[in-house]
């Protein structure tokens, strides 16, 4: 009798299941439909460092790098690369009153020199 009703219920159990509609997750309609799902665009959590370059201009350097060999006296070689800080040459600007003073000062003793 105990045999019969489990058996009873075991196939009623199994005939609800397969009459039952199926329910999808959302993650089994991802994992059957690979091309619908795009990950989001990737947004950086911290600002990006601002480029060296810049920086050092405006505090007047520059970096440069560059290969040498240096020998010592007892004949021992370094050889490297090495990238130095540099303070950057300052600008010169030729004003026009300053290269027409020139040009004067040069003609003035053209003109002396034939006389």
């Amino acid at each position: 009798m105990k045999i019969t009703t489990i058996l009873s219920l075991f196939v009623l159990s199994a005939e609800a299941m397969q009459s039952a509609p199926q329910q999808t997750t959302h993650v089994q309609q991802q994992l059957n439909n690979p091309e619908s799902v795009k990950p989001p665009a990737y947004t950086p959590i911290a600002t990006p460092a601002p480029n060296q370059d810049e920086v050092l201009r405006s505090k007047g350097f520059y970096q440069t790098t560059f290969y040498k060999c240096r020998t010592r006296r007892d004949g021992d070689e370094k050889c490297g690369w090495y990238t130095p800080i540099l303070k950057a040459e300052a600008r010169r600007e030729l004003s026009m009153s300053v290269v027409m003073a020139t040009v004067s000062g040069a003609a003035l003793i053209f003109v002396l020199g034939l006389l």
